[in-house]
């Protein structure tokens, strides 16, 4: 399967390469000019030059065996390559007298400049004995092995070279908005880190457009067997990047890349041109899909660090003064069932019926001055424990303890935002959606807030199972504008919750200016729980028939959350798909034989099940013709099955959408959870919403939404069928100008561009399930 649909996306890019015509040859000529200079990188005598001055066996001697030993040697490398071995230049000292410079001009280099790539020389006046000293920009990185020196050119270029000379593949990424970077591909991690030698900066692809404050427009990486735009690594705010990229049509962009890549590739085994192909489609769904649910990191909300401050400040790179208070763990407010046992060990519940117990710091923080707040701890759950923790911020003060049971500990306290993990179904008294969810609640003032369902703000159930005996490491960022959750896979988190809410509204702030930080927990009536927090090396939360929580820090960590940063909507997973159409007709088939019915509308598995997958009956998916239907006559009925040995939870509803490249939705059907068909009526759509000619990807989900976590046992959200709408109205040749109401043009595509999305479909479909699954579960 995986080589049809290489054969038929090469011969889909053939076709779009003969029809489209390069309208900016200048930016892609620049483009080509810079990944040119990577292939200096696979000289062997320069890398031999450049292993001989790397101290690599210590290295070998200073890195943790714990550790994953070719990713710890980069990051050893780049601490070595700034402190030791390479300097920033802001003015060079007088080549004369060692004094200090200024900027005089910009010069001719000259025969002996050229000869080592230095397309520019600045020149320096001496402030002592005023004579000129030349900094040539050299780009040949066996010269700066030799100088040592520069800006982040210079670094980046000999920085990637020293990468390549230990044995890691790397390559170089050029940014239009005046910076350059290196990345690396993590064995381990199955993935492109970024690395900023400038910087010290390991796996802070953020740090640019967040720290930095940098309008990214256009990251492109360069290596000897590929070219690929990775700007969406680097940034949460995709469309806003979007409308800055004038340079080039994406369309010509895409095809550009993908001829310098299969330029470097022809001479490549067709094996090994393959397994290129596969980790690019792997990096193409990481890139669509991850990058705006990556968590944010504390070290991506710095400044830039290298260069003067009047360079940084010119360059407007120097960020925000943000301030880290970190709290310390050896005091807190015992509250409740609560007692601390030893000088690291704290009990919230001990493993009795109807416990209630919590702790704070005893410290407020004053939420005038904070920008957010964020904690990091690992949740354990031994057995089928009950009911749950909390992490609580509120302004009441440090003994406010709350009801007990599904209420969790914090229920009743005014003036609270709390993050609930629970892991017990109480339908009766709090509705909960499930027995394994995590929830965001609050209320504002006078009223008190609820664990009940009614008075979340956004939850998930789409999670790995909380009780597995596993840890689980999590983080929560608050700030003023919402709330995050991670869950930890390998070294990063990924986001799982996103729940908008102005949260100083809720904790009747600028009333009260005091808040304090700290956990709840609660056993009920008829389940017993244990939940302990202990401080080692990491903070813990721990349950004998329960749950643990830990924090790899010394303690909780108020962090300045990025101001800027893009929540989302209140509810999980935000939906990429917006209703816009109507609904239709639905039936239904309800039968011993629906693989729907029969089963519990919620429920939790072990990670060891994997989700459901939707089987298309009608219309067949067909990879190089799609299923074609006129607009304004055809109707089109869907049906779908799925093997009832894999389904284990019954949906609320399936909602049947179609989305077209432009991000435009049309909700088919929203129909019962044990509907196997749907039926969309296409010749009767309103007039404010018509359909436009081009290819459509058809979504099924149920009621968590299209992009629903991957959860053992329930469906998995579907988007594998490809339709195409067309119209018999008269050709009429594409002008730059022209506007049509029925298709692409109108917003800027033609018909032929709206296909590039479609061969990404191609690509990535085969694999998607693989790759979530396969970063959920290593």
């Amino acid at each position: 399967m995986d080589d049809i649909v290489y054969n038929i996306t090469q011969q889909w890019l053939t076709t779009l390469k003969s029809r489209i015509q390069y309208n900016n040859r200048p930016f892609l000529k620049k483009l080509e000019s810079f990944g040119s200079g990577v292939f200096k990188y696979e000289d062997p005598a320069l890398l031999e030059r450049a292993l001989d001055l790397i101290p690599i066996q210590r290295f070998y001697d200073e890195a943790d065996p714990e550790n994953c030993l070719e990713d710890t040697i980069i990051k050893k490398l780049l601490y070595w390559f700034k402190n030791e071995f390479f300097t920033w230049v802001n003015s060079p000292p007088c080549e004369h007298c060692n004094k200090e410079t200024r900027s005089e001009s910009i010069v001719m280099p000259t025969l002996e400049e050229r000869r080592y790539d230095a397309y520019r020389v600045e020149t320096y006046r001496c402030t002592a004995c005023f004579k000129i000293t030349r900094f040539p920009r050299y780009n040949d990185p066996g010269k700066l092995l030799e100088t040592r020196r520069g800006r982040c050119g210079e670094w980046a270029n000999c920085f990637t070279l020293c990468c390549r000379a230990v044995g890691a593949e790397a390559r170089i990424v050029y940014d239009s908005t005046d910076h350059v970077w290196t990345e690396v591909y993590s064995e381990f991690e199955q993935r492109w880190i970024h690395c900023d030698a400038c910087e010290d900066a390991w796996d802070r692809p953020l740090l640019y457009s967040l720290g930095w404050g940098k309008k990214l427009s256009y990251c492109i990486a360069f290596s000897t067997a590929e070219a690929l735009d990775v700007t969406k690594r680097y940034t949460r705010d995709w469309p806003v990047v979007l409308q800055r990229r004038k340079q080039v049509r994406e369309i010509e962009l895409a095809l550009f890349l993908d001829d310098l890549t299969q330029i470097r590739q022809q001479s490549f085994s067709l094996e090994k041109k393959k397994e290129l192909n596969q980790r690019r489609v792997r990096e193409l769904l990481e890139l669509e899909e991850m990058g705006a649910k990556r968590m944010i990191k504390e070290d991506e909300l710095v400044g830039r660090q290298s260069g003067s401050v009047e360079w940084r400040q010119m360059r407007g790179e120097q960020g925000d003064d943000l301030k880290k208070e970190t709290r310390s763990l050896h005091s807190f407010t015992l509250l409740g069932s609560c007692r601390q046992l030893d000088s690291t060990i704290i009990r919230l519940t001990d493993n009795t019926t109807d416990q209630t117990g919590a702790f704070y710091h005893p410290e407020s923080v004053d939420l005038t001055d904070i920008k957010g707040i964020e904690v990091e701890f690992a949740l354990r759950i031994i057995g089928n424990g009950a009911d749950g923790l909390a992490f609580v911020v509120q302004t009441v003060g440090k003994d406010a303890l709350g009801e007990g049971g599904c209420q969790l500990g914090y229920g009743g306290i005014r003036q609270c935002v709390a993050v609930e993990f629970d892991t017990y179904q109480s339908s009766d008294r709090c509705a909960d959606p499930s027995g394994n969810h995590i929830s965001v609640h609050a209320r504002k003032p006078p009223f008190p807030n609820s664990a009940h369902h009614d008075y979340s703000l956004g939850h998930t159930s789409s999670i790995p199972s909380l009780a597995t005996g596993q840890w689980i490491h999590i983080k929560v960022q608050l700030d003023r504008d919402g709330v995050q959750v991670g869950l930890r896979d390998k070294n990063q988190y990924i986001q799982v919750l996103d729940v908008c809410l102005n949260t100083l509204d809720y904790l009747n702030y600028p009333q009260s200016k005091q808040a304090w930080i700290g956990f709840t927990a609660s056993t009920g009536v008829n389940a017993e729980q244990s939940i302990y927090i202990k401080r080692a090396d990491e903070i813990a939360a721990q349950t004998s028939s329960g749950a643990v929580a830990g924090q790899q820090q010394p303690a909780p960590t108020a962090t300045m959350t990025a101001p800027n940063t893009a929540m989302g909507t209140a509810t999980t997973g935000a939906s990429v798909l917006m209703s816009n159409s109507t609904q239709v007709n639905a039936t239904q088939s309800v039968n011993n034989a629906n693989p729907f019915v029969g089963k519990p509308t919620s429920a939790s598995f072990s990670n060891d099940i994997p989700p459901a997958y939707l089987t298309w009956k009608k219309p067949i998916p067909n990879q190089t013709f799609p299923p074609l239907y006129k607009i304004g006559v055809s109707n089109i009925t869907f049906e779908w099955t799925v093997d009832p040995n894999a389904l284990k939870v019954q949906p609320a509803n399936l909602t049947v959408a179609l989305a077209n490249p432009q991000k435009q939705t049309y909700t088919a059907a929203i129909v019962p959870g044990t509907a196997t068909s749907a039926h969309w009526d296409i010749a009767h759509l309103p007039a404010s919403s018509p359909l436009m000619v081009g290819y459509y990807t058809v979504w099924v989900y149920d009621q968590r939404g299209p992009k629903a976590f991957p959860s053992p046992g329930w469906l998995m959200p579907d988007s594998r069928l490809v339709v195409a709408m067309y119209s018999t109205e008269a050709y009429v040749g594409r002008t730059d100008s022209m506007f049509c109401p029925t298709c692409y043009l109108g917003v800027g595509r033609s018909f032929h561009e709206s296909m590039m999305p479609l061969l990404i479909t191609f690509g990535i479909s085969i694999s998607t399930s693989i790759i979530i699954l396969s970063s959920l579960l290593a």
